[in-house]
């Protein structure tokens, strides 16, 4: 995985409200994750697929073999929940942030640090093909 996508994650699983978290190209390769955190190809391809054409209701969201049961939507983004954590997907750019919530008391400050990054990344022109 690539370094660069790599700090990605890391800045936001050095927050205290997320656990785990990956950036994935729309081509549905990794870029960079916590370690043991996967995505597969499928699962990502599936994801970009209901948030581009605004599918979700009702479906699981499956990330790392893991079924989110479906919560809610924003405009490029999918939340799902699985007990007490919650999933954040966010398109941004040419790439999917993915991060993992464990505290439903910290979900609020989960969501805004992971749309803050897309923002960020879809501000800044950093797509997929501009790190290696």
């Amino acid at each position: 995985m690539c370094n660069g996508w790599n700090a990605y994650a890391s800045m936001l699983t050095d927050l205290d409200c997320i656990s785990r978290a990956a950036v994935v190209g729309l081509d549905g390769r990794m870029r960079g994750g916590s370690p043991g955190f996967y995505v597969s190809c499928v699962e990502s391809a599936e994801i970009v697929r209901r948030i581009d054409l605004h599918r979700y209701a009702a479906l699981p969201i499956i990330v790392g073999n893991t079924k989110y049961a479906f919560h809610t939507r924003g405009e490029n983004s999918l939340i799902g929940r699985r007990g007490v954590e919650r999933i954040y997907c966010v398109m941004a750019d040419e790439v999917l942030l993915l991060a993992v919530a464990p505290d439903p008391g910290r979900a609020q400050d989960a969501q805004r640090s992971v749309e803050r990054m897309a923002h960020y990344i879809r501000s800044q022109g950093v797509g997929a093909k501009a790190l290696p």
